[in-house]
């Protein structure tokens, strides 16, 4: 008799929105998307230039200091983290 056992590993992702500064073009959201998904334990990345905005999908954590250190290399980039508006209505 054989017996076959499976493990399934889940992995927990979280998703954090940021607000990036610095962004003018196309070009500059393909660049920042680009190089955030170079750092590890990202997994999706997102940019908006209409509403300069990253969305990560992260394996793990990632500083916001790491990511601006990185961002701050290819350009003059600023990332914080998001704050939604509040409607003065």
């Amino acid at each position: 008799m054989n017996i076959r056992l499976t493990f399934v590993q889940q992995t927990q992702f979280m998703k954090k929105e940021y607000s990036i500064s610095g962004m003018g073009c196309s070009g500059c959201v393909a660049r920042v998307k680009n190089m955030l998904m170079t750092i590890p334990g990202i997994d999706t990345v997102e940019v908006k230039l209409d509403a300069p905005q990253a969305v990560l999908t992260m394996k793990k954590m990632v500083s916001l200091e790491f990511l601006q250190m990185s961002l701050h290399r290819m350009g003059h980039y600023t990332i914080r983290n998001y704050k939604k508006q509040e409607s003065l209505n």
